[in-house]
């Protein structure tokens, strides 16, 4: 197992009553990290789970309406896809990308496209689900030549990565330098963060934060020359958030909304022409800006699309604050950034597999898949009946195995004898269909499977 630098933390509650719990840091998803974490005992913080919606429209649904004087929309005008000259700029990026190798030199041969997602845990946790989930399925029907790597450094937000004191940006090049990635690799990034504003004036948060952005776009640059396209987030719903957490201000709705509202106006001020935003020429200022997937929802409130956020979905840890995801529902996010990634006209001319590139091969970089010794594995997946799990490596006294539907709730649990990997089967026939998660927590370390039963 290797030991990396503490940057992130990602955590899980196994509640044992109903007043305390044990809290057990775990590696991130990321398949190149191998953190070892320490045990804490914490106590429950209760969510606001009263505050399941806020009444806000959704900007993907707000349409030509207005919310505090600014039109909804993605985009201009209510519209939901990009105008199209902005549009075409990005595909015209896109189709211009070329292979880089490890020195950042353009290299058909042996170079890649490389993307990176950027962030605090909050986006660790949609990015690392996301890629985790793709390496299982072998990245099927994607670009063989782009390699995707995460790059999150955990408790930053805009704030934090401006502030000189934190040092952000030696923490950033160390990290690149730990997975070998040189800065002239990098041509697209993924981001998500929030702003420490504690304003409760609308108006000044979104100039504050679009300030914030401008800034944070060109030190991007700057760090990563070769960076032509970044792709924004924002967060989800944050309304059950711990008014006890020391980020309440900055994390609770309409903060939440608010971030997405400023990502919305510093997109289109690029669009308009915002000199601080030029991304065009040799003198570009900034990389091309453009969403990616959009997470919220208000609360239980349904979007047109369906989505929702319910209180059962957010831990309830003193870290978690109810403004991170539990595990088992970090599959929403990263489903979604799937599809967008698949579909995007900007995005799928670089991610999708196609005759452009042929000459990398079906295969895929030793960086991006886990060493397979070393993996939880479960099959056959999808299941009728029996599952057999495999145990990888030496496991402690310590080690249970955990079968939760995606609510938590556990359908099965087994405590292992200490000792070298084993095969488990397991008898699931009396599992109602649906999608459930294996976990190994083998006495600091956690693994997690996705496993679906389909009678």
């Amino acid at each position: 197992m290797h030991t990396h630098t503490l940057l992130g933390l990602g955590m899980v509650c196994l509640a044992l009553n109903t007043s305390a719990q044990v809290l057990i840091q775990f590696p991130e998803a990321d398949p190149d990290e191998g953190v070892i974490y320490e045990e804490v005992q914490e106590e429950m913080f209760p969510l606001d789970c009263g505050n399941d919606s806020t009444g806000k429209i959704p900007l993907n649904d707000l349409g030509t309406d207005t919310y505090a004087g600014y039109t909804g929309g993605l985009f201009k005008a209510g519209n939901n896809e990009a105008p199209e000259t902005h549009l075409d700029k990005g595909i015209k990026i896109s189709n211009n990308l070329r292979r880089r190798n490890d020195t950042g030199a353009i290299d058909n041969e042996n170079g890649t496209i490389m993307m990176i997602g950027m962030g605090a845990s909050t986006a660790s946790d949609a990015f690392n689900t996301y890629r985790s989930t793709m390496i299982e399925s072998d990245w099927a029907g994607v670009n063989p030549c782009l390699d995707v790597r995460s790059v999150f450094i955990g408790g930053k937000d805009l704030g934090d990565i401006l502030d000189p004191e934190e040092n952000y940006w030696d923490k950033f090049r160390d990290r690149l330098e730990e997975k070998s990635i040189d800065p002239d690799q990098v041509q697209i990034a993924w981001m998500m963060y929030q702003s420490e504003a504690t304003t409760n004036n609308v108006e000044t948060y979104v100039t504050y934060v679009t300030g914030q952005y401008k800034l944070i776009l060109a030190e991007m640059l700057d760090q990563m020359p070769n960076l032509r396209q970044v792709f924004i987030s924002g967060m989800h719903y944050t309304g059950y958030t711990d008014p006890a957490h020391e980020r309440y201000d900055a994390m609770a709705e309409p903060k939440g909304y608010w971030g997405n509202l400023a990502i919305r106006e510093l997109i289109n001020m690029q669009i308009d022409g915002d000199p601080d935003l030029d991304f065009e020429g040799a003198d570009r200022k900034v990389p091309y800006v453009t969403w990616g997937p959009y997470f919220w929802a208000d609360g239980s409130n349904e979007r047109s699309d369906g989505l929702t956020w319910t209180c059962d979905e957010f831990r309830s840890d003193a870290t978690g604050g109810g403004f991170h995801l539990k595990e088992e529902f970090q599959y929403k996010e990263a489903d979604m950034l799937r599809t967008f990634l698949e579909t995007d006209p900007v995005a799928s001319i670089w991610y999708n597999d196609g005759p452009k590139w042929a000459s990398c091969g079906t295969g895929r970089y030793a960086g991006s898949v886990p060493d397979e010794t070393e993996a939880l594995t479960v099959t056959p997946n999808p299941f009728v009946q029996e599952i057999t799990v495999q145990i990888p490596g030496a496991l402690t006294d310590a080690t249970t195995l955990q079968i939760v539907d995606l609510s938590g709730r556990e359908i099965y649990s087994e405590l292992l004898d200490g000792g070298m990997r084993s095969v488990i089967t397991i008898d699931a026939s009396h599992i109602p269909d649906g999608i459930y998660m294996v976990i190994l927590q083998n006495g600091n370390e956690r693994q997690t499977a996705k496993i679906i039963k389909q009678s």
